[in-house]
């Protein structure tokens, strides 16, 4: 290397790591300076939860508590916040002050539990999953609690499961939301279920199955093949479908018909009015009629020869009889025979008597079956299933629900009694009396059923934590 190179001295690389950790302190600095902004800006402040749990404490009198097992109460922020000291009204003063709360539930006697629940600007109260527990699992002042009831009763038989009346539960796969048939009241087992259905051919007829004689456009199949008869008074055109006959044909139609008449007499003065014809009167006394008066029903005047109801349709059935006594013809030519005294006309005409053979039209269309009904309407399925019940099943998602399988008891001396499920562990107190009352015990409340030697319930408790 050249000396002379390596004497020079520069005094920039004496500077230069000065300068980095300068460089470096500022901007450490600076990124305390933000996190302490931004940890000042979202900072949560102090924990409102027990804050409201000690609120509901001074704020719910006994008369507010509830007052059964598994009752609950809430008790919302702007009910109870009135009557707080101005810095715990600041602290709830960004808070919902209807979504913020405290839920009370009697778990056991003398035993409440407060859930405070928070909806305000920096604190929301979130839970995790439900669970299936006991007292001991419950957290005061923490954990959201739903109590529900399990009933049973004291019965004596043979537990047949619907459809097939098996014994054995592994066998059976239908499930249901409500009794499938009378008498098989009790239901077991709760899962998740849903209605399944298979792609298959279903017939769609031609204007919702009108009878036709040919084959309308895109329909080309046809079942339920018959003959409709018509009589017309013009020949119709010739068909491979249609038989023609020449035959006589008959109508009905009404007229106004005389109803009252004015009668005279040789030996008096002026004419009275009777209700009969004046020949056929057996007074002695004016016998002549002098002029009829004419009517469509029987109470109010009208002129000669109206007509009333109009003709009928045609057919080969004579209306003709000895009563008809006048003839003639009608304003479009047709010959007729009348009964004067009640106006019914018999209408003669030639014709045609037309069979035309004509059956139903049909396509297949591709539709979805649900199993087992092999309906295309879902609401017509009542059964559900949890896995697939025939091959190339599909499920309904849409139908998702709670099903069960339901059974009768049919009875057996043999065997002891034992306690049957009535339903399910989710009924609340008002599902778990009516369940009773619909096997036919009459119980009112908790009491009545401890009373009862046949019936009995459960409490099941469920919770969930609040993170």
């Amino acid at each position: 290397m050249n000396e002379e190179y390596s004497n020079y001295y520069d005094p920039e690389q004496k500077r230069s790591p000065i300068l980095k950790i300068v460089v470096i302190a500022m901007i450490l600095l600076i990124a305390i300076l933000i996190i302490a902004l931004f940890t000042k800006a979202f900072k949560k402040g102090p924990d409102l939860h027990p804050v409201l749990s000690n609120m509901a404490n001074s704020y719910i009198t006994s008369d507010k508590l509830p007052k059964e097992v598994g009752e609950c109460n809430t008790y919302a922020l702007k009910d109870m916040i009135a009557n707080q000291d101005s810095k715990t009204k600041k602290e709830f003063a960004k808070c919902n002050d209807q979504e913020t709360y405290v839920k009370v539930c009697k778990i056991a006697n003398d035993n409440y539990q407060y859930t405070p629940v928070l909806s305000c600007k920096k604190q929301k109260t979130k839970f995790g999953d439900w669970q299936t527990g006991t007292l001991d699992d419950i957290i005061k002042n923490n954990s959201d609690v739903v109590i529900s009831y399990d009933g049973q009763v004291l019965e004596n038989g043979n537990r047949t499961y619907y459809p097939n009346d098996l014994t054995d539960l592994s066998k059976v796969s239908e499930y249901y939301t409500s009794s499938p048939k009378e008498g098989y009241v009790y239901k077991v087992n709760p899962q998740e279920a849903y209605k399944w259905y298979v792609e298959g051919d279903e017939k769609d007829y031609y204007n919702h199955g009108e009878y036709v004689a040919t084959a309308p456009d895109l329909y080309p199949l046809k079942e339920d093949e018959k003959t409709k008869t018509y009589f017309s008074l013009s020949r119709p055109n010739s068909a491979s479908y249609r038989t023609i006959d020449n035959t006589v044909l008959y109508a009905t139609e009404y007229t106004s018909y005389p109803y009252k008449y004015e009668c005279q007499d040789p030996k008096y003065q002026g004419t009275i009015t009777s209700n009969t014809l004046c020949e056929r009167r057996n007074t002695g006394t004016f016998n002549v009629t002098v002029k009829m008066y004419y009517t469509c029903d029987g109470k109010n005047e009208t002129a000669k020869d109206v007509l009333c109801k109009g003709r009928s349709d045609w057919s080969e059935t004579s209306c003709k009889n000895s009563n008809q006594t006048i003839d003639g013809k009608t304003s479009d030519g047709y010959n007729y025979t009348r009964n004067l005294w009640n106006g019914l006309t018999c209408v003669e005409a030639n014709g045609y008597k037309v069979v035309d053979t004509v059956s139903k039209w049909y396509r297949l269309a591709k539709v979805n079956k649900y199993y087992p009904s092999d309906s295309s309407k879902e609401t017509d399925e009542k059964t559900y299933y949890i896995s697939t019940p025939t091959p190339g099943a599909s499920k309904d998602e849409s139908t998702k629900t709670t099903a069960y399988q339901y059974f009768k008891l049919v009875p057996n001396d043999s065997t002891e009694p034992t306690w049957v499920s009535i339903g399910d562990a989710n009924m609340n107190k008002e599902e778990l009396i009516n369940s009773f009352k619909e096997l036919g015990y009459k119980v009112n409340n908790f009491e009545e059923i401890d009373k009862n030697e046949n019936t009995k319930y459960q409490v099941v408790i469920k919770y969930r934590n609040r993170k």
